[in-house]
């Protein structure tokens, strides 16, 4: 369908120019490039000629974007619009406080290198696997960081492409990088003795949160520092944690080893309310850095005498005993239950994540006598 834009000009001032053309035997009036994402109102000229001048300019603005596909009526999605209304709604949804900062670090970081390319007025299906594999390659500082961004603008993509805005996800066809699993790397076990006497004699804290995170295979930032009087029962010897207060979204039900809950009770844990938290015995939990920062002081000196490697975190201590529990058991539904994973893949990754192998001695593998 062939369609010639044409432009409408008075020398009358008071009357509206325009440009316009006829669709389906409609006729179509463009006054400015507003929609466009174009600074062009030839109306605001106070000359016959600056106005002539300005609509020839909005002529050549609508031409392009008749080429391009545009048709009236249709909704374009510019890359600043989309991508600024992203960051609004993300920092107003239920996301954890660690996704929403990353996602809008990566989504601000791509603004600003579309904005440099002066692409911001263009539509998001502008955006191509060329366009953000040079963008990416701003991280090459290392494997790990940079698919950290590129799986973090990739989730970006995906809700946008969920909405029916986009056509394909532009990270799909940039580079992948193959990292290597290092950081949470798992204790020995002379290292994982040493750690827990260096910890138990730094912070009593600390130390609880280690023995949460090792023998019942709790995350410590959120799920440890939040725990209340109200998630054990009324001996002790169960934690409940509802479907909200873990990662899983579903209702977990651990038995309390004895040897956490002694601390616990030696802490006047059984007298507590419900609501106080059994670190605080207050109504307030700890800080968001508190483990963090009491992990990251010992640390510089376990890592200065030898005892463990920059690589070791909070987190070693969970790793360190999934490795014990799939050692002894060879069960990967076991570590699945137990790590309250949503599939069988996730246990499957963590596993082969920490080099941990399938087969563990000759007599699991197939023999043949010839």
């Amino acid at each position: 369908m062939q369609i010639t834009p044409k432009i409408f000009f008075s020398e009358d001032l008071s009357k509206r120019s325009y440009v316009y053309f006829f669709i389906n035997q409609k006729r179509v009036r463009i006054y400015q490039g507003a929609q466009f994402g174009k600074s062009c109102s030839p109306n605001l000229k106070k000359t016959a000629k600056s106005r002539l001048r300005e609509l020839i300019l909005l002529e050549d603005i609508v031409i392009a974007e008749l080429k391009k596909g545009w048709l009236p009526g249709q909704k374009r999605w510019l890359i600043e619009e989309v991508l600024t209304t992203m960051l609004k709604e993300l920092n107003t949804s239920s996301y954890s406080k660690k996704y929403i900062r990353d996602t809008t670090i990566v989504t601000q970081e791509f603004l600003d290198y579309a904005r440099g390319l002066e692409i911001l007025d263009k539509e998001v299906d502008a955006i191509t696997s060329a366009t953000v594999e040079t963008f990416l390659s701003r991280f090459n500082s290392s494997s790990a960081y940079y698919a950290i961004k590129r799986r973090t603008l990739s989730a970006v993509f995906n809700k946008i492409l969920q909405r029916g805005i986009m056509k394909i996800n532009p990270v799909k066809g940039t580079s992948c990088r193959r990292v290597e699993a290092v950081h949470n790397q798992a204790f020995t076990e002379k290292q994982l003795e040493v750690c827990l006497d260096a910890v138990r004699t730094t912070s009593n804290n600390l130390y609880l949160c280690a023995l949460f995170v090792y023998c019942m295979l709790l995350r410590p930032h959120r799920e440890v520092r939040l725990l209340t009087r109200g998630n054990f029962n009324e001996d002790l010897t169960i934690l409940t944690l509802s479907g909200d207060e873990n990662k899983s979204k579903r209702i977990r039900s651990i038995p309390v080893p004895e040897n956490i809950r002694t601390i616990l009770i030696a802490n006047g844990v059984l007298a507590l309310p419900d609501q106080f938290n059994i670190f605080t015995n207050d109504l307030k939990p700890l800080n968001e850095c508190y483990f963090s920062t009491c992990w990251a002081r010992l640390k510089t000196k376990l890592v200065r005498s030898g005892v463990i490697t920059p690589n070791h975190t909070l987190y070693s201590f969970r790793h360190s005993a999934v490795c014990s529990v799939f050692k002894r058991d060879k069960d990967l539904h076991l570590v699945q239950r137990l790590c309250s994973h949503q599939s069988m893949m996730t246990s499957l990754k963590y596993l082969r994540s920490l080099g941990m192998e399938q087969v563990g001695t000759l007599d699991e593998l197939p023999q043949l006598n010839h």
